[in-house]
């Protein structure tokens, strides 16, 4: 679609977060499904707890998205 060719830099995340509880995952879901330039959100077992899609138009959108994703509570380590 239209859309998608003006969102033309995808990139993976790998996201961990601060605690492995209920009450963590359930914030930190509640804050993806609302982020709608997140267009997969894997759980994953090993080094990091969720591989996230994005797709951004540029640089500055994914520093802007990046930002929003720090910000969500219980949020941890994280790589592009």
């Amino acid at each position: 679609s239209e859309q998608k060719l003006i969102q033309s830099l995808v990139a993976h995340l790998q996201v961990s977060l601060v605690a492995s509880i209920t009450a963590v995952f359930k914030v930190f879901k509640e804050h993806i499904l609302k982020i709608e330039k997140v267009v997969e959100c894997d759980m994953v077992a090993g080094g990091y707890d969720y591989q996230l899609k994005i797709r951004v138009s540029d640089m500055d959108e994914y520093r802007q998205l990046l930002g929003d994703l720090v910000d969500i509570p219980g949020v941890g380590p994280h790589h592009t």
